[in-house]
């Protein structure tokens, strides 16, 4: 099965270095340009099912992507944004400030700071949809979910190291796996 996974379009705590984590936030004007660019470039793409994260930024990108054609949409919980606890909302400095290390969160899959979730939660949610997913009978799926869920279907599909400023995804970017049975 081929599986595409497009990260949300944007948002303005995207341009203002905020991490939203769970909170439902708009994709701004920015992100509307995107998404209806992504919209042009998957109008003639076959896709069976999208898979989407229920929160609206991604709802929102989903929606203009998907106008005037019939696809079913599953909103998942499992593709939620990392929680980042007392943190969402915040700003990266601040939270870099108060003594999260970024780049062992990304390593340390157990490592978590005031309530921020581990990788090795998000893992786990990752590897349950994607097991989940081999059980349908679809050609190719579109999944929408957030920027921190990409680097864990990345380890999925690609194994090795994540490493955050190396392999970040834009808004409206795309990745393309394929996911064996």
């Amino acid at each position: 099965m081929k599986v595409s996974f497009l990260r949300h379009a944007q948002t303005q705590p995207n341009m203002d270095g905020i991490l939203q984590g769970r909170t439902d936030t708009s994709i701004n004007e920015t992100g509307i340009i995107q998404a209806r660019a992504a919209a042009k470039e998957w109008k003639d793409t076959p896709i069976d099912c999208v898979y989407c994260s229920p929160l609206l930024r991604a709802r929102q990108t989903a929606e203009i992507i998907l106008e005037g054609r019939d696809i079913p949409v599953v909103y998942d919980p499992r593709l939620l944004e990392r929680s980042f606890g007392a943190y969402q909302m915040r700003s990266v400095a601040e939270l870099l400030a108060a003594g999260f290390e970024w780049d062992r969160s990304y390593y340390d899959f157990d490592y978590t700071f005031h309530g921020i979730e581990s990788l090795g939660s998000m893992r786990d949610r990752v590897d349950s949809f994607l097991e989940d997913l081999k059980k349908e009978k679809h050609d190719h799926v579109l999944i929408i979910s957030h920027g921190a869920l990409a680097m864990l279907f990345r380890l999925y599909f690609l194994g090795g190291k994540l490493q955050w400023e190396q392999q970040k995804m834009d808004n409206c970017q795309a990745v393309y796996y394929e996911l064996k049975e």
